[in-house]
């Protein structure tokens, strides 16, 4: 039997914190700040270990304190107060819990700094060198000046506002733990998100972030074409172009042959130039990027940090499993497991193909790195560098998502421009466009997408938080529990989309189905005289129950779990079914697919090769279905 691996931790070292208001700098500038041994008094924080994804550049794991202001750096004397402050805000935000009740993660920690530089800037242009010369007026300026501030010839969007604003805040919330710090609250009416002119109505609509129907399709399945009918002809050309190389520079021979030879060896496999085959190359490694993600979920940092070998089958219940890291937790990493189809099988397969001369690469320069140890002459500057640059090599020889970069002397690492990737992607596999324009495909925007298609092809929810079992999309992908946040989205968008679904039915003219007739004639009497306000709180709460699936052709309301299922026999895949199962409410977002089925039939109805048994059915299913949902259907739209 094959044990399936459950979701483990790697637990940091815990850092215990003091306050630095109660202590003299003297007394703080030895003070652990992060888990990467950083102490208070150094000019750069480091929380690489913390933040661990291998997306992240290094400089988005730091905190710098050697900032330039003009023409002076923030560790001039002149500042020194204002620099103490600052490090005595930056290290408490990790004394107080965030509102869920955990610790800030480093990402925040160092986001927070980001958006207190423009702070620091504007107040250096007005000669304010403490956080306690604020005033109410000071920051009523430094609120205008935000909001004009522009980026690329444009006003900042209300996000940047609203967050360099939150800056501010969060000095007024931390003030008992910061030697000298603003002494009033800076935006006492609704706080920053208020004063940024960021609406609960801007929040909601962003709050979604998912990949319009028609391009996720599109981009999926050429993705898929591109593993499936690319992949081992480039494979194979990658491996042919890089081993002539190789092997003509082990001869002695000059670069310049050797690039000869290598753009000849991929010439036998259709590519004219190396150029081209890198460009196909990197297509494939974004396609490979692509169906991963579409079909598991899982966040760009936790793809980016997949080892070789993640894949393990449950031979005995045929299951397949990718095992990878997640950084979701401050001073953790999980190790969840996802659920996947067999195309995320290929997916990998391709890239551990395709990065295994990489990785190879990578494993002899480690090796030369470290015979360079061995050198008696070698002095302990060098030493220690040689040392944290190969245990950094060796930290991601395994990663599934290398890259060997020849702008930067060919060096090896995680690829950290998948954005880009993915961008050009879109335009060279003429992904179909939205509204007249190449959608602008993010990473994050698979798993608000994923989500969403869980949600809205026969996923009921339910099931899944009362029995933590599988949950599957189109029977294509199933999903653990491991991921716990992800079944928390998941639950949340299938509670708002099911409430929007039941909206629709009380609110529609018309409806078809056995189940949207019953509707029909019973919701004036379920809401004789309930007030609207009341009415969508009836709905809100009906939301957190219903069990809502998609068939195709229709809505199913039934839940054979708990016997609330009519039991019509084929149900989820005969339309003829729909008058009769009182579960079946068809809306008119289904009537392509009735308007379909009916040139279908009406065409059968005319060919000559079927017999009058067949005539019959067809003409009774037509007839007696079809034709009534589509005229009830249409008679919804044109009301």
């Amino acid at each position: 039997m094959n044990t399936k691996i459950k979701a483990t931790q790697e637990q940091t070292t815990v850092i215990h914190y003091k306050n630095p208001r109660e202590l003299a700098l003297q007394d703080k500038l030895n003070l652990s700040v992060s888990t990467d041994g950083s102490i208070y008094g150094d000019d750069i924080w480091k929380f690489g270990s913390e933040i661990g994804p291998d997306n992240v550049k290094k400089s988005a794991s730091e905190i710098r304190w050697n900032f330039k202001i003009g023409k002076h750096k923030f560790l001039d004397k002149k500042y020194n107060e204002l620099l103490e402050s600052s490090k005595d805000f930056i290290y408490s935000l990790r004394q107080r819990p965030s509102k869920r009740g955990d610790a800030l993660k480093a990402t925040t920690i160092i986001r927070l700094f980001r958006e207190l530089k423009p702070l620091i800037y504007w107040m250096n242009s007005n000669d304010i060198y403490n956080y306690k010369y604020l005033t109410p007026a000071l920051i009523v300026n430094y609120e205008t000046h935000v909001k004009s501030t522009q980026h690329n010839g444009k006003t900042i969007a209300l996000g940047s506002i609203q967050k360099r604003l939150e800056a501010v805040e969060k000095l007024w919330e931390h003030r008992n733990y910061i030697s000298q710090s603003i002494e009033f609250a800076p935006f006492p009416n609704g706080g920053s998100y208020n004063a940024s002119g960021l609406t609960l109505e801007h929040q909601k609509n962003n709050k979604f972030d998912f990949i319009p129907d028609e391009v996720a399709v599109d981009l999926a399945e050429k993705a898929i074409k591109y593993i499936q009918d690319k992949s081992e002809n480039i494979i194979l050309a990658h491996i042919a172009g890089k081993q002539a190389f190789e092997t003509t520079l082990e001869k002695g021979l000059s670069e310049s042959v050797a690039e000869r030879r290598q753009r000849a060896a991929v010439q036998e496999y259709g590519y004219n130039k190396v150029a081209l085959l890198t460009k196909e190359t990197a297509n494939l490694r974004t396609a490979c990027y692509i169906t991963i993600d579409f079909f598991s979920g899982i966040r760009d940092s936790e793809l980016s940090s997949i080892d070789v070998n993640c894949i393990e089958v449950d031979e005995e219940e045929g299951y397949i499993w990718i095992h990878g890291r997640s950084y979701k937790i401050a001073h953790n990493v999980i190790h969840p497991r996802w659920m996947v189809p067999p195309i995320v099988k290929e997916a990998v397969n391709v890239l551990e193909r395709l990065s295994e001369w990489i990785r190879s690469t990578l494993q002899k320069k480690i090796q030369s790195l470290e015979s360079d140890l061995l050198v008696d002459i070698i002095s302990s500057k060098k030493s220690d560098r040689l040392k944290e640059e190969i245990a950094e090599m060796k930290r991601i020889e395994n990663r599934l998502f290398l890259v060997m970069s020849s702008k930067n002397g060919n060096s090896i690492d995680v690829n950290k421009t998948i954005h880009d990737q993915l961008k050009k992607f879109m335009i060279s596999q003429n992904i179909v466009k939205y509204c007249g324009k190449t959608w602008d495909l993010h990473p994050h925007q698979f798993r608000k997408t994923f989500v969403r298609f869980m949600v809205k092809n026969s996923v009921n929810i339910r099931y899944l938080q009362e029995h933590f079992k599988h949950i599957s999309l189109s029977m294509t992908a199933w999903y653990d529990i491991d991921d716990v946040e992800l079944i928390n989205e998941i639950a949340e968008f299938h509670k708002e989309f099911t409430g929007q679904k039941l909206n629709e039915f009380f609110d529609n003219t018309n409806l078809a189905g056995a189940g949207g007739d019953l509707i029909m004639s019973k919701r004036q009497d379920y809401f004789a005289g309930v007030i609207a306000e009341d009415k969508t709180q009836i709905i809100e709460s009906m939301a957190d129950t219903v069990s809502l699936r998609s068939t195709g052709v229709s809505w199913c309301l039934g839940d054979v779990e708990v016997g609330a299922c009519s039991g019509v026999h084929g149900c989820m895949i005969d339309p003829a079914n729909v008058g009769q199962c009182s579960q079946a409410v068809v809306t008119s977002e289904f009537l392509p697919a009735w308007e379909s089925m009916e040139r279908n039939n009406e065409a059968l109805l005319e060919r000559d090769d079927l017999g009058s048994y067949q005539k019959t059915a067809i003409s009774s299913f037509l007839f007696d279905v079809v034709k009534p949902t589509v005229a009830k259907l249409k008679g919804s739209l044109d009301a």
